[in-house]
């Protein structure tokens, strides 16, 4: 294939670079537009693209394809339906929709020089100055931070990836000195060959996604993949939470890499630097709440936890990461301070929705697994006060319970299981006995039942543990419905018709 030579200047690649010769586009979603859209914008930068996997529906969808080369190259071709590589390309590019094992993968392995994902030919176009976050739970959290404090500390940044915008839509309006802070999920790293961040952040890894790559073993690679090209100067950050971020860590550090660990294997709140110089280190002080970061062997005392707009020590670990990757890039101790200060919760991530009648509104409807359910109960427990009214459902991954029923036991004075996964959660809370458990038909039902319920003081957390498939289109619809309802409930002159199977209850609804 003919080497890339990479830029950095506003308008993305110059004409005058060579090819990428023929490349194989698989899937035509999201990030297989982009490439499109980007090939359209900069003629002469591929030869001929040939697109597999498009759906029938492709046009009708918004694509329209008979506009989707223009003159001069590339030439497009779309392939037909079932049609699977079967010539040479220099060039594979996937989408992070189609596993590994998917037969187009497979084929276009065969006959292409490299397969890589739309952020790594992001990155291979134009290299300089990337952050990448991944984790199983807080990437997006950590990411829009990282881009807040870069913008806030006069650096100019953009947040791309698995956030929502594909990498390669961003170069066009990156100019010199411009960071690409990117989120990537584990998806996006199993095809990447040569990528290497400036910092990579590396959150928990827990169980998730194991169908589409195979095994927990295979999840974790891609994880690691994060940082196979990291350089002599790049650091990487790292969760010390978890057994297995601490293995890539342990031989990341054995390679001679930086690496600086968020916490230790007992959370953010704890450390294993004594003196606070020993070691590559970042953690809230548990004495003074404050977050501190040690960053070869410099420590910066930054805010106190609970000056924080965001809760949870899930998110003390997300703002120590984002912290950590800011200073290595040169803010000052005070510009992060006043960037973590100022930042607000994102939508769908613990997010407040308001207080009716001292009972506080809480959307976290992206907790789409355990391990996220679990952070958000225990952001809001408080030693020996059970005030949570805990609403959990949707459509089942099947995943142990064990931990959030005991993670229940401590925070939450109900549950309310509703949906698809209604069932078998109502079964494993009942059995613990230590807070009261109700089973509804829906969510609709469900938020009907915690109005009835909840009492001054509690707070109404919706973080299912699941995902929304059974009743919504993403977790997205199902937040937003979450905080239609909150918003109905403020207006008392509205009645709120019931939804409930049982009594009537204040049930949010439509108002003529």
């Amino acid at each position: 294939m003919t080497a890339i030579t990479p830029q950095t200047q506003q308008g993305g690649v110059k004409a005058e670079h060579p090819s990428l010769g023929d490349v194989c586009l698989l899937g035509l979603g999201v990030t297989g537009r982009a490439v499109l859209a980007y090939a359209r914008r900069h003629p002469g930068l591929f030869a001929r693209i040939d697109v597999f996997g498009a759906s029938s529906s492709a046009t009708a969808s918004g694509i329209d394809l008979s506009t989707a080369a223009c003159a001069p190259a590339p030439l497009v071709r779309f392939a037909a339906q079932g049609e699977l590589p079967s010539r040479a390309y220099d060039l594979a590019v996937t989408s992070p929709g189609i596993p590994p094992h998917n037969d187009l993968v497979r084929q276009a392995r065969l006959h292409a020089s490299a397969l890589i994902g739309e952020p790594e030919l992001a990155w291979r176009l134009s290299p300089e100055r990337w952050v990448c976050v991944s984790g199983t739970n807080g990437k997006t959290t950590t990411t829009m931070l990282v881009s807040h404090l870069l913008s806030e500390g006069g650096l100019r940044a953009q947040a791309v990836g698995n956030i929502g915008v594909p990498c390669i839509e961003a170069l066009d309006r990156r100019s010199d000195g411009d960071y690409l802070v990117a989120e990537l999920s584990s998806f996006q790293l199993e095809s990447t060959d040569a990528l290497a961040p400036r910092v990579a952040v590396l959150l928990n890894i827990t169980p998730d996604h194991l169908s589409w790559h195979g095994s927990l073993a295979g999840y974790v690679a891609a994880k690691g993949k994060l940082f196979a090209r990291l350089g002599p100067d790049g650091l990487a950050v790292i969760d010390g939470g978890g057994e297995e971020a601490r293995a890539i860590a342990q031989a990341l550090r054995a390679a001679g890499r930086r690496v600086l660990m968020l916490g230790t294997k007992n959370g953010p709140y704890d450390s294993l630097c004594a003196g606070g110089a020993e070691e590559n280190i970042a953690y809230v002080d548990p004495q003074t709440r404050r977050l501190t970061v040690v960053l070869d062997k410099t420590r910066q005392v930054l805010c106190r936890d609970d000056e924080l707009k965001v809760r949870g020590a899930h998110n003390m670990a997300n703002a120590l990461a984002a912290a950590a990757a800011a200073l290595d890039l040169g803010l000052s101790a005070t510009a992060v301070s006043s960037g973590l200060m100022s930042f607000e919760p994102l939508a769908h991530r613990l997010e407040p929705c308001g207080e009716v009648g001292g009972v506080r509104y809480v959307n976290d409807s992206k907790a789409t697994n355990t391990d996220a359910a679990i952070k958000a109960v225990e952001a809001f427990t408080d030693a020996g006060c059970q005030r949570v009214v805990a609403l959990f459902g949707g459509q089942d991954k099947g995943t142990s319970l064990d931990e959030l029923v005991d993670a229940c036991s401590r925070g939450c004075r109900m549950v309310i299981c509703y949906g698809e996964a209604g069932g078998r959660f109502a079964e494993a809370f009942a059995a613990c006995g230590a807070f009261v458990t109700v089973r509804e038909h829906g969510f609709h039902e469900a938020f009907a039942a915690a109005v009835r319920h909840a009492v001054a003081g509690d707070v109404v957390l919706l973080s299912p543990a699941c995902a929304s498939f059974d009743e919504f289109a993403c977790f997205e619809a199902r937040g937003e419905a979450f905080k239609s309802h909150v918003s109905a409930l403020k207006d008392a002159s509205c009645p709120l018709p019931s939804h409930d199977h049982g009594a009537p209850v204040a049930m949010p609804g439509a108002c003529a």
